[in-house]
């Protein structure tokens, strides 16, 4: 089991070491970037072992410039904020026209307190990937494999699971909310310890974000980073629309969580 472990933690380290680069993708350099938008991405915990090259298929070269920042600090949510702060900083982001952000779930507790604290004036949409399911993983791992989750993530991963959702309050630029409702296989292999925490909700006022815009997708944590091509049309009608198409479901799915796990 140990060496087990052991041989995780390295394929975690070297994802990280792998995939965790600063990545700017210029759709056509010949504009000025006054006259261009971007999409910034701010990755969560999915990132260190999942490539972004499906993020890159579905948000790249999509009429945006793509922002993909190596933010996510080991010590705190307070290091990725100064992190994108320097990043947003370094690259002169302030230049664009406008920013989009898409947020998981470290970048959604991220972009939350950027935002109220550097005043950024061209973010104009963020999109968040929300779920009440793998939401519960921080607290879930942090207590369960404390040691083994400080190896693998940092200090991060105790402050992300003590830390409650900072609201973005009054927020000037256009939100919206994309809802997962499959669990991840991280969940699933801890399903005893999430069944032992008080029973989630998926309606959209449990998330504490408010806005009329929200889509629910029978997709877990794992698909929004390898299979975001399914879903990215949504992602980039609201940025360019300002909206979700009519098409999206804003009911909670209905299918169990954990059906795709189980064995016939």
């Amino acid at each position: 089991m140990i060496r087990k472990l052991h041989l995780s933690l390295f394929f975690v380290l070297l994802g990280t070491a792998a995939f965790s680069k600063d990545k700017i993708i210029v759709t056509d350099a010949g504009i000025p970037k006054e006259k261009r938008e971007a999409i910034l991405l701010l990755n969560g915990f999915g990132s260190l072992y999942h490539s972004d090259k499906n993020q890159i298929k579905a948000l790249g070269h999509q009429g945006f410039d793509l922002l993909i920042p190596d933010y996510i600090s080991r010590q705190s949510i307070a290091g990725c904020v100064e992190n994108l702060q320097e990043f947003y900083a370094n690259n002169h982001l302030s230049q664009y026209k406008a920013i989009h952000v898409f947020a998981y779930i470290v970048g959604s507790w991220t972009v939350n307190q950027w935002i109220p604290q550097y005043h950024p004036q061209n973010i104009a949409s963020i999109v968040y990937d929300r779920s009440a399911l793998q939401e519960r993983v921080p607290q879930i791992l942090d207590h369960d494999n404390p040691h083994l989750s400080g190896m693998f993530f940092g200090k991060i991963m105790h402050d992300l699971a003590e830390m409650q959702y900072p609201v973005l309050a009054n927020p000037s630029c256009n939100t919206g909310l994309i809802i997962e409702c499959k669990a991840s296989h991280i969940l699933f292999k801890k399903k005893s310890s999430f069944d032992a925490l008080p029973p989630i909700h998926h309606e959209i006022d449990g998330f504490h974000q408010p806005t009329p815009h929200y889509a629910y997708y029978f997709q877990s944590h794992d698909d929004l980073y390898t299979q975001l091509d399914q879903i990215s049309e949504d992602i980039l009608h609201f940025f360019r629309e300002g909206k979700f198409p009519p098409t999206v479901s804003q009911l909670p799915c209905s299918l169990d969580p954990f059906g795709p796990y189980y064995k016939p």
